[in-house]
């Protein structure tokens, strides 16, 4: 089983949860969501590091790894 770090944690995302800094798996890259575009009917296109446009629907669910920092 993969053990993480406290601040790192794996959850299930929707275009409703999903933020800035979530770093999810596209065609087998982790890349990082950099910006959100607010789309209608609860979908919402994500800026990736790489470059690219993922747009994910209001259903989608895809899972994420999210970095909590510390206050």
């Amino acid at each position: 089983m993969l053990r993480l770090p406290p601040s790192v944690k794996i959850v299930k995302v929707m275009s409703t949860t999903v933020r800035r800094g979530d770093f999810i798996r596209v065609a087998g890259n982790a890349v990082e969501v950099l910006d959100l575009i607010q789309l209608p009917g609860n979908t919402k296109r994500l800026r990736l590091d790489n470059g690219e446009f993922l747009t994910l629907g209001a259903k989608e669910r895809l899972y994420a790894i999210r970095v909590t920092r510390k206050r």
